[in-house]
């Protein structure tokens, strides 16, 4: 469980937005990614490499625990890369919540 101290730690450690994912393994908190990241991510999964794609794009916005265990988590719920954490690392990104569309 994250405390108020270990959440005020992550967030003066890699910013204010940061998405934390709740499993059965423990909590997962991921951090906005880098441009470079999202477009290795855009990039790889335009290839079809879709699990690796979003494996490596989680990697880079995992800000706490440490990749061993996220693969650990994988390994227990392996549906958890393609549903709540690849949808933390997007939005963080940007693609969902922050932006209204509007047809003109």
């Amino acid at each position: 469980m994250l405390t108020e101290a270990k959440i005020a730690e992550l967030k003066a450690a890699h910013g204010s937005e940061l998405y934390s994912v709740e499993t059965t393994s423990g909590d997962f908190v991921f951090k906005k990614p880098t441009r470079q990241a999202y477009d290795r991510w855009v990039d790889k999964n335009s290839d079809g490499k879709r699990t690796e794609a979003a494996r490596e794009l989680a990697q880079a916005c995992l800000a706490v625990p440490d990749y061993q265990q996220l693969i650990a988590a994988l390994d227990v719920e392996p549906a958890l890369l393609l549903g709540e954490f690849l949808e933390a690392c997007l939005t963080l990104a940007g693609v969902k919540e922050k932006h209204e569309l509007k047809k003109l």
